[in-house]
């Protein structure tokens, strides 16, 4: 019985880290303020992207986290959102299982993203290949990218 569940508690130790990698301490702050829309599928999509990087070997890169502000930037939309029934945290937070833990990946290989209903299209994406896009209304264009 002893060698069972010693079995099973390595197996544990040793498949699980191989599937998952470890999930970046302040990513749902990162997420949330990448975009404070609450949209899950959007969630999904960011979290997806930077699962995506860190598969490659890649930094984060979510520059949202280089913000002064941040922690005061996060409690404020939080508030806010709250007031109108949005839990921002919890939202980010289950958007962050789904793709670190069940491995789940909506941006079909996504390393890079940008709001393009909002920003201009970065230079660097030229040499890419767009590989989705998200139309959530006007100005609420995001589009995914990722190596050809």
């Amino acid at each position: 019985m002893v060698k069972i569940i010693l079995t099973i508690v390595l197996m544990f130790c040793f498949i699980i880290p191989a599937y998952c990698h470890s999930v970046p301490m302040e990513l749902y702050k990162g997420i949330i303020a990448e975009d404070t829309s609450g949209d899950y599928q959007v969630y999904l999509a960011i979290a997806s992207v930077v699962h995506n990087r860190l598969q490659k070997g890649m930094t984060i890169g979510l520059v949202a986290l280089n913000r002064q502000d941040l922690d005061n930037f996060i409690n404020q939309e939080y508030w806010y959102a709250k007031t109108k029934g949005v839990d921002l945290i919890k939202i980010s937070t289950q958007a962050i299982k789904e793709v670190f833990y069940n491995n789940i990946d909506t941006t079909n290989g996504a390393t890079n993203y940008e709001h393009t209903g909002v920003y201009p299209v970065p230079k660097y994406t030229r040499i890419m290949q767009i590989c989705k896009i998200m139309f959530m209304g006007t100005k609420k264009e995001i589009t995914f990218w990722r190596e050809k």
